[in-house]
């Protein structure tokens, strides 16, 4: 029979959860930590390392046991209650189970650790209100805390500072992404100025579809967020593709305009069919840019949710 893994239990130890306005800054539990340490030392444990910060899960360390033996222990605090994960590196049910009974035994004897309850690791950790009893954890919560010394706490991150760099930056890349709509634009409009009638259907065509894909999310691109260079929910229809399918369309357009040179002669005749060509085109690039939007918003997760709406 294989040694349980989990473990919850009270502890008479301060609370050392860091706060700031009501946030967390640093998860407690380091003082369990370093004091189960200290335990495992005393059982002839090797090489046990000092308590090391892993965000929510709290604080994990590392041992020897047994000819080198690698174990390693994670200490989560739901103060007044502690849930313990207790592993060993690798498959070894002798050493795991003779240093099991030595730490199991340990906490029992132990007069600051109460309640002490283990489970198999697919059972998970005991349920908060199944550890110790109501006495004991007002004895607990009645302890002044004690935040964790500034020397353990992990290293704040430094603020994000916008530079020139990354404004520049992001309104390159919103330059960029505008071209190809702002050629389609003037494209149209040249063609009206030339009088091609027809294909003043593509000017608001172009106009709606750079600001449905750009114009409401340039903002975005040109304050990008940090750590980013652009703002994640400011991406232009077609994801990764949208130069790819873009360039294909405009390839595809003046394959169009050369068809019509050649087969059509009347000038007048011409200038209809290369606005309803430019027309048709501007369309069905819309709909498959929209196309390509829908099915990459389906494959997130399995989600249908909108990464480009507003939060």
């Amino acid at each position: 029979m294989s040694a349980p893994s989990c473990a919850g239990f009270i502890a008479e130890f301060p609370d050392d959860q860091v706060e700031e306005d009501g946030e967390i800054l640093v998860f407690g539990g380091r003082n369990v930590a370093a004091a189960l340490g200290e335990i495992l030392k005393d059982l002839g444990c090797d090489n046990v390392s000092s308590p090391i910060y892993d965000g929510e899960n709290g604080w994990v360390f590392t041992l020897e046991y047994s000819r080198r033996r690698s174990f390693w222990c994670q200490v989560t605090s739901v103060y007044p209650a502690y849930w313990l994960l207790f592993e060993s590196s690798r498959s070894d049910a002798q050493a795991h189970n003779d240093i099991w009974l030595k730490f199991s035994s340990a906490l029992e004897r132990d007069p600051r650790f109460h309640g002490v309850i283990w489970r198999s690791k697919e059972d998970g950790p005991p349920e908060i209100e199944e550890i110790g009893d109501d006495q004991i954890r007002a004895v607990v919560l009645g302890i002044p805390p004690e935040p964790i010394p500034q020397q353990y706490r992990p290293p704040k991150p430094k603020p994000w500072q916008f530079t020139r760099a990354h404004h520049a930056f992001g309104i390159v890349v919103g330059v960029a992404y505008s071209v190809p709509f702002a050629v389609a634009f003037a494209f149209c409009v040249m063609l009206v100025f030339l009088g091609a009638w027809w294909a003043i259907v593509g000017v608001p065509i172009v106009a709606a579809a750079w600001w449905l894909y750009m114009g409401r999310h340039l903002w975005g691109l040109i304050r990008p967020l940090p750590g980013q260079p652009a703002n994640p929910r400011a991406k232009a229809a077609g994801g990764p593709l949208v130069s790819a399918v873009i360039g294909a369309w405009f390839a595809l357009l003046v394959v169009m305009l050369i068809v019509v040179e050649k087969t059509i002669h009347g000038a007048k005749e011409q200038d209809e069919f290369k606005s309803l060509a430019i027309a048709g085109l501007l369309i069905g690039l819309a709909i498959v840019l929209a196309m390509i939007d829908r099915r990459r918003k389906r494959g997130l997760d399995g989600s249908d949710e909108d990464p480009d709406a507003a939060p």
